[in-house]
């Protein structure tokens, strides 16, 4: 069985994720890290809830500030993260 993921435009009303940028904020706790590079917690949900079912595994291999553990854990995914400082699961 073949499963279409549908575009992120139509499910949320948006023609790209920048214009979901210019309307999103950055909720606790994605706003108590000061990473240099971080991403909209919304787009990672997104992907995270797209690519991955709850119970999965998910691994982000340049974790930084911690958005794709906290968008797994809102999600009930598990996610092993690994940064060049640091490795947490």
């Amino acid at each position: 069985m073949t499963h279409r993921v549908q575009p992120l435009h139509e499910k949320v009303g948006y023609k790209s994720v920048i214009d979901m940028g210019r309307e999103a904020s950055v909720p606790f706790p994605h706003n108590l890290c000061d990473y240099p590079t971080k991403i909209l917690p919304q787009v990672m949900g997104e992907f995270v809830e797209r690519l991955s079912a709850p119970g999965e595994v998910v691994l982000d291999p340049f974790a930084g500030g911690g958005t794709v553990a906290v968008e797994c854990a809102l999600r009930q995914r598990r996610s092993v993260n690994i940064d060049r400082t640091y490795a947490v699961e």
